[in-house]
């Protein structure tokens, strides 16, 4: 079954602004498109098999649903699944040397 994706639009803002900063912070193309190549086959991977990735347990023990993580070069993504609805919803895309464990729940908290 392939779930469909519900991108919240902190994640949206999180992914552009991690393109943007490679694009014309570091002024990096190449690496910019790595990583929107590796977010596209880690989409697909989430798309077909939400539940068989890590779960996040830091995150998953501050809340009332489990919290699954996927890592997309040095970024990880951070997502929840409804089974009812054949939805995953992405929540988070942050760099892996950010402090994630308080950013994940306002990143939850804020959801929409």
């Amino acid at each position: 079954m392939a779930y469909s994706i519900h991108r919240t639009a902190r994640f949206n803002k999180q992914l552009e602004g991690a393109v943007d900063y490679l694009l014309h912070t570091l002024c990096n193309p190449q690496a910019a498109t790595a990583l929107l190549d590796e977010y596209e086959q880690a989409l697909q991977l989430i798309r077909n098999t939400p539940t068989w990735l890590p779960v996040d347990q830091a995150a998953s023990a501050h809340f009332d649903t489990t919290i699954y993580r996927k890592t997309a070069r040095s970024y990880l993504m951070r997502y929840w699944v409804d089974e009812a609805n054949g939805t995953v919803h992405l929540i988070s895309f942050r760099h892996r040397s950010q402090d994630y464990t308080s950013f994940v729940g306002y990143d939850l908290a804020n959801e929409n």
